[in-house]
């Protein structure tokens, strides 16, 4: 690892630092105080360029050295961010004798909740200093903006794969014994997959264990369960006994709703949260022949709603759907009065059709789909459609002046109001309760004509479409819809008052 030097012009502040220890379970910041007159030093600190922690032998590791300071200097203290992934974690440290430590198993579990994994595999990471010198008269100060530094961290190994595991707790009076123990079964497309969905009235915990150890003398030793180190990220970490010979805390389930437990013994994570599905598809006359589910459209997921999907398509009087979790006939659901609002039937003027939901009247229409543990709901709705964004007289909006025209037929344009503003947009909708689906109708473009040499466009839902350096007075933005795509709307083209431009397309 190339060694990293720094040359800044300190302020100087009177300070006083206790003595540092080898006690690694209270990690304190380093303190500051104000700073006042400037003088200049230099400090050179080598971040250490790999490290496998299953291979370090104490409860704490060094992870960079002093490799030369300034006559007169000394450091004192170090604050680390771990960079990763885009994300930011503080790391604790302490120094002695010019050598910068951190706790092995926090270093361990901030690694891995950077990558959202367990896996003890090399991983890069960025180390953003700031170290605290001081001088042998007792004045001190922080530098900021030091070089950032490389280091590659193996995390330690995780616990053999097993073929079998255990929900041990308070469902079963904490019994080590399968016969009473919840047993998570293994998804079928991936052997590394566990889930269960239990019910309980109310809150329980619960430990994860292997099915080899839960009869075993040190099945207590071998249970999984939440990190004591770092706050669990999303998913959560599955921690384990770590190096330190520290058994992990109890999990906690939510009770009074289906909850779905569902662990990865290869990542080593786990989530908890109400039994919704986390996808939907439409099925039905408009899109096959045959009713084929391999071409049924998929309905887009509502941010931060669970359970809650949409989609805006145009039916002709006389088509029929249904709707399902998966892309086949399972759990699949069709016209019943007690999940479709009475306002639905009405607009759609829907019957039942063998089960299926019959469309009466033709045109566009903003389906939504709301499951929770008490049961779902259908709605059809106006397909009100709005241009965000400021870019039409700065307003954010969802009104008649931000509103897209909707087309009178199947094969017609969706055309927003004209961009009074260059700037950023947004296409929004909204529900039937009129809060907005926040980041559910995003689009992305260019505002210069594509070639085979441009980058191609963000897919996907949550990007942006931008009218950074173009002319934005009298631009629209036109949509069409198209009936198999996941989103249903794709960007087609600009339509455009004066100069014409080439027309720029994208999906979403």
């Amino acid at each position: 690892m190339k060694r990293l030097s720094y040359m800044a012009c300190l302020l100087l502040a009177s300070a006083a630092f206790t003595a540092c220890d080898e006690d690694f379970k209270d990690w304190a910041d380093p303190q500051s105080n104000p700073q006042e007159e400037a003088i200049t030093a230099m400090v050179d600190i080598t971040p250490v360029a790999s490290m496998k922690l299953e291979e370090q032998p104490g409860d704490s590791v060094v992870i960079a050295s002093v490799s030369s300071i300034a006559e007169n200097f000394s450091l004192t203290a170090c604050n680390i961010e771990l960079v990763a992934e885009g994300q930011i974690l503080n790391l604790p440290s302490k120094v002695k004798d010019g050598n910068i430590k951190v706790r092995l198993t926090e270093l361990d579990q901030k690694v891995a909740s950077l990558y959202k994994s367990q896996k003890s595999l090399e991983r890069e990471v960025t180390l953003k200093l700031t170290p605290v010198v001081m001088t042998t008269n007792g004045e001190a100060t922080s530098l900021t903006e030091y070089p950032e530094m490389q280091s590659a961290i193996t995390p330690v190994a995780t616990p053999a794969v097993d073929t079998e595991y255990y929900i041990v707790g308070d469902l079963n009076s904490w019994q080590m014994d399968k016969s009473t123990a919840t047993k998570l079964e293994v998804d079928k497309d991936n052997q590394y997959l566990f889930s269960v969905v239990v019910e309980s009235e109310e809150k329980f915990d619960f430990k994860i264990v292997p099915g080899s150890a839960i009869e075993a003398p040190d099945a207590w030793q071998r249970a999984l369960g939440a990190s004591k180190v770092i706050e669990d990220p999303d998913p959560g970490l599955l921690a384990f006994r770590d190096k330190e010979g520290a058994d992990p805390d109890n999990l906690t389930c939510a009770g009074g709703k289906k909850m779905k437990i569902t662990i990865n013994v290869e990542d080593y994570t786990y989530t908890i949260k109400e039994d919704l599905p986390e996808h939907m598809y439409i099925n039905g006359s408009p899109y096959s022949l045959g009713w084929d589910w391999a071409v049924a459209p998929e309905m887009v997921p509502v941010t931060q709603t669970p359970g809650m999907f949409w989609s805006i398509q145009y039916y002709t009087a006389g088509d029929q759907i249904k709707f399902a979790p998966v892309r086949k006939w399972e759990g699949d659901f069709g016209y019943d009065e007690e999940i479709l609002s009475p306002e639905a039937i009405d607009f759609a003027e829907l019957t039942s059709s063998g089960g299926n939901i019959g469309i009466g009247k033709s045109g566009w229409y903003l389906v939504i789909v709301a499951v929770t543990t008490e049961g779902k709901t259908i709605s059809f709705r106006l397909p009100e459609v709005y241009l965000l964004g400021g870019v039409i007289n700065n307003s954010w909006n969802c009104d008649e002046t931000t509103l897209f025209r909707i087309p009178t037929d199947k094969t017609s344009d969706f055309i927003s109001p004209a961009a009074t503003v260059t700037g950023m947009a947004r296409i929004s909708t909204t529900a039937v309760d009129g809060t907005n689906l926040l980041d559910a109708f995003l689009i992305y473009s260019r505002c210069n004509p594509l070639s085979s040499s441009s980058p191609s466009l963000f897919p996907g839902i949550k990007s942006f479409v931008s009218f950074t350096n173009c002319d934005a007075n009298g631009r629209k933005i036109i949509v069409w819809n198209t009936l198999n795509a996941v989103s249903a709307f794709a960007t087609k083209r600009f339509a455009l008052s004066a100069p014409p431009r080439t027309e720029i397309a994208s999906t979403i």
